[in-house]
């Protein structure tokens, strides 16, 4: 497994212009992806259409929990059931690499402390400067101030300079694209017991703007890890439906979009 080499894995999604057989395929790493592209209809915000391509892509340190793999799964399928984007799978994918400045989309999430590469540092800037999203999922949060949290938002205030995470307000495209969410964010693994005690929902996501765009979303929520068990999360999977749309649809972002 090239896991032997590498040590680290991401979550990736992309948008494509075609896709292999039944709107599923692979993409080896020696093909370019084809050029991103969004058609819309501007009457009907579910009138998406298009294919998607979800990877692992690999970092020198940050590690993916390979317990949470359902998680992608179950967004994946998510995708197929409630848009008209077609999903295809896409693998082993760098931080480092060139083709990461072809994703619109990136899903991140650790239970663990790592530092970006120097060369994945300033590709990620580019992916930024690009136009593309990134998502920071916390799997820790019940717990206040978490590795994962430090480590995440630290990944971010190493790649743009003086950035600052804000409240993503309620009435932002974020949670109106695809889905309606007009009292903000779903919960997430966020609530349930500790020691004895029940923990609070968080009623917002944080967000980082970059040269008027929303860049990176921090979800202080775990959504990986309602995506991943056996319970009810169709709340959950429709906020990372919205997530990817609004990826995909975001004017300056790295999907070209067609009207």
């Amino acid at each position: 497994m090239r896991g032997m080499y590498l040590t680290g894995i991401a979550l990736v999604c992309m948008f494509l212009v075609s896709a292999g057989p039944n709107g599923f395929g692979q993409t080896r790493n020696n093909q370019a992806p084809p050029k991103s592209l969004v058609v819309i209809d501007t009457t009907d915000k579910q009138n998406v259409r298009g294919n998607v391509s979800f990877a692992y892509a690999w970092g020198e340190q940050l590690r993916y929990p390979l317990k949470y793999t359902r998680g992608l799964s179950k967004l994946t399928e998510a995708m197929k059931k409630w848009t008209k984007i077609s999903v295809r799978l896409e693998e082993h994918l760098l931080l480092s690499s060139e083709r990461l400045l072809e994703m619109p989309f990136v899903f991140v999430t650790t239970e663990d402390m790592f530092e970006l590469t120097p060369t994945e540092c300033k590709n990620v800037k580019r992916f930024f400067e690009k136009g593309g999203v990134m998502l920071l999922d916390d799997t820790s949060p019940r717990s206040d101030f978490s590795a994962a949290e430090a480590t995440l938002k630290k990944m971010i205030l190493d790649t743009i300079p003086n950035a600052r995470f804000q409240i993503i307000p309620n009435s932002h495209p974020l949670y109106h694209c695809f889905f309606d969410f007009d009292d903000g964010p779903p919960y997430g693994d966020e609530v349930g017991t500790s020691m004895g005690f029940m923990s609070k929902p968080v009623f917002y996501l944080e967000g980082v703007w970059y040269k008027d765009r929303l860049v990176a979303i921090y979800s202080n929520k775990g959504y990986i890890r309602r995506w991943s068990d056996n319970s009810e999360s169709d709340p959950q999977l429709k906020m990372g439906v919205n997530m990817v749309v609004f990826a995909l649809t975001q004017e300056g972002g790295i999907a070209e979009i067609v009207r």
